[in-house]
């Protein structure tokens, strides 16, 4: 992982929100990695709209998981499964997930 981002990065943050909803630790590492997911691809929707006058992506109520055979997940379930993740925050969390959403290829 090469990327470090802020504490107060808008991923790490609607991150945080959402698991704080959750009780993330008793999550499976596919699990937690799906949601991750969901909320990386609501921000990437967010993004591309923002460039768009007049468009907007709304009012997420709630997260859904991407679907269980998402290949993405695959990197970031490896990664927890060789970390004690469990006693992180979920800022910190957030932070170490994002990093390796940020170094793999697009």
């Amino acid at each position: 992982m090469t990327t470090t981002r802020p504490h107060d990065d808008p991923f790490v943050t609607a991150l945080s929100t959402t698991l704080s909803r959750y009780l993330w630790r008793s999550f499976t590492p596919r699990l937690l990695s799906r949601i991750v997911l969901a909320q990386w691809d609501r921000l990437a929707v967010e993004r591309l709209l923002a460039d768009v006058p007049g468009a907007s992506a709304g009012t997420w109520h709630e997260v859904v998981p991407t679907p269980a055979e998402d290949p993405r997940a695959d990197a970031l379930e490896a990664h927890l499964a060789a970390r004690p993740w469990k006693h992180l925050t979920a800022t910190a969390l957030g932070r170490q997930l994002l990093a390796l959403l940020d170094d793999a290829p697009r």
